[in-house]
C-alpha cells in the first residue's frame, strides 16, 4: 500500500506519531512511505521506516524547493519508485494535469539506472511507477524504461 502524503504534512512530533500509528495499524499489510516535503529526510526517519518494516518511495520530480531530490533510500524488502515529471513551470501554478504533464527523455531515464539497480541490490521487489499521465506519457516512458532496463 502506498501512503502519499502531500507537501503540507511536516516533519513535526504530531505528524511522526500518526506516520508511525498509522503503518502499525496496516501491518501486516506491505507499505511503502511517500513524502513531498524535505524535511522528512532524515536518518531518523529511516531507522523507524526500517523498525516498522515500511518501504521509502524515491521519486523524481522538478527541482524545486522544498520538493525531495532523487535519493535512493532502502527501508524495507520493497524497492520502490514513482516519476512524476519534471515539469517545473506548472509544478505550483498550475492544476494537477498541468503538473503531471511531462515526457522524460530517454537520457533522462537513462540517468536513473545506476540508482534503479542500486535499489534492486537492496531489495528483494521493485516497483517503477510512472505519473505523469497527462497524454498517457506515463505509458510511454513505462516501456521507454523496460526497454532501457531490458539492455
Amino acid at each position: 500500500m502506498l501512503l502519499q502524503f502531500p507537501q503540507r504534512f511536516h516533519y513535526t512530533p504530531t505528524s511522526r506519531v500518526y506516520l508511525q500509528s498509522l503503518i502499525k495499524a496496516l501491518s501486516p499489510m506491505p507499505v511503502c512511505v511517500e513524502f513531498r516535503q524535505r524535511e522528512w529526510l532524515k536518518d531518523s526517519v529511516y531507522t523507524t521506516l526500517k523498525e516498522l518494516n515500511a518501504g521509502f518511495v524515491c521519486v523524481d520530480e522538478p527541482p524545486l524547493r522544498g520538493l525531495l531530490p532523487p535519493l535512493v533510500v532502502a527501508t524495507s524488502d520493497i524497492g520502490y519508485i514513482r516519476f512524476h515529471g519534471r515539469n517545473r513551470s506548472k509544478w505550483y501554478t498550475g492544476d494537477a494535469k498541468e503538473r503531471y504533464d511531462y515526457l522524460y527523455s530517454e537520457d533522462e531515464l537513462k540517468g536513473w539506472l545506476p540508482k534503479i539497480s542500486s535499489l534492486a541490490e537492496q531489495t528483494e521487489k521493485m516497483f517503477i511507477f510512472f505519473n505523469n499521465h497527462k497524454k498517457a506519457q506515463a505509458i510511454i516512458n513505462a516501456r521507454m524504461m523496460m526497454d532501457l532496463l531490458d539492455k
